[in-house]
């Protein structure tokens, strides 16, 4: 799985779900602020040049602190925003755990398939033996004079076509071997690419 760009991606998406969950939850609740301010008089123009200087000695200076409180009353886009975090990440679980299971079936499926694929170039390799050694005792019964030339031409042309299948039946399986490597992300470390 940790090979696979859609599972990664949807493990990414699955965190995003979460993350936004947790935002949606902290924002419907009651937010409770400190709030400061300093001020400095500075009305004439030789004060104004000189104010950083002179703060500690000036009279007229503002100190400001206070407490806000801010309670959503009535106020239901924060509780909804909070139901569609928690329903997308319902709904991202679901996607996640319905890839993995497809994962799970595109894997047994393709290993399935390299099997039935090396199967199909095991008979086909005996279907080769096979034609070969009835074209070698065709050969033999021509010398003794008990076969014909069209018999053999038909035993060589069965002996292309069992070569033909041979090798229709090792693409196949290397082609099966690709759609695995493909299905499991491991194209590359088979190839051993960095």
């Amino acid at each position: 799985l940790k090979a696979r760009p859609d599972y990664l991606q949807a493990l990414l998406s699955l965190k995003i779900a979460e993350l936004d969950l947790i935002a949606a939850e902290n924002n419907y609740l009651w937010d409770l602020s400190l709030e400061g301010a300093y001020g400095i008089d500075a009305t004439d123009s030789l004060r104004r040049q000189n104010s950083w200087k002179k703060i500690s000695n000036t009279n007229r200076s503002d100190w400001n602190v206070g407490v806000s409180l801010s309670i959503p009353i009535g106020d239901l886009t924060r509780k909804q925003r909070v139901l569609r975090a928690e329903t997308n990440l319902k709904k991202t679980k679901l996607a996640l755990d319905e890839l993995t299971d497809n994962i799970e079936i595109e894997v047994l499926d393709a290993v399935r398939d390299v099997e039935m694929k090396l199967n199909q170039v095991g008979f086909a390799q005996q279907a080769r033996e096979l034609t070969e050694k009835k074209l070698e005792i065709e050969k033999e019964k021509l010398r003794a004079g008990r076969s014909s030339n069209f018999q053999l031409v038909t035993f060589q042309n069965d002996l292309i076509n069992a070569q033909n299948n041979e090798l229709n039946a090792t693409i196949s399986y290397l082609n099966a071997l690709a759609a695995l490597d493909r299905t499991l992300g491991t194209t590359l470390d088979t190839w051993k690419i960095d």
